[in-house]
């Protein structure tokens, strides 16, 4: 395997989660959702880091979710509004694994690099309550 591998961005290939998603996950999303585009620049593995770039439109909200592993989020570009807080270009959020988490974009939509320690690709969806359950 290569030591160094350049990301060019004259050659990003900007794909949308819905065309490789599972289709369980394929059907949860919704039409803004599935008009995200990422850019993969690092695909990552079981022993190495993986890095990709998120586009969203505006105004849209992220379904509440979590990821099997740790991420690091990085705003390059609009807003990103988690809770009572709003994260501007430069603005970052560590999120632990298996932590479920929403966010908000900005009337200029978001995009933001994601840092994980391995390949993640899960989506983890909270699971119902159980009718009864106190």
């Amino acid at each position: 395997m290569a030591k160094i591998k350049i990301s060019d961005v004259d050659k990003a290939n900007w794909i949308r989660p819905i065309d490789m998603a599972p289709p369980d996950i394929a059907d949860t999303l919704d039409e803004e959702q599935a008009n995200t585009l990422i850019n993969i620049h690092a695909e990552g593995s079981d022993d190495r880091l993986q890095l990709f770039e998120v586009k969203l439109p505006p105004n849209m909200k992220q379904s509440v979710h979590a990821h099997h592993h740790d991420e690091i989020i990085y705003v390059v570009d609009g807003e990103m509004r988690v809770g009572n807080r709003t994260l501007k270009p430069g603005s970052s959020i560590f999120i632990a694994g298996e932590t479920f988490y929403s966010f908000e974009t900005g009337p200029e939509g978001l995009q933001f690099l994601n840092f994980r320690p391995c390949k993640d690709m899960s989506y983890i969806l909270p699971k119902p309550a159980e009718a009864g359950a106190g």
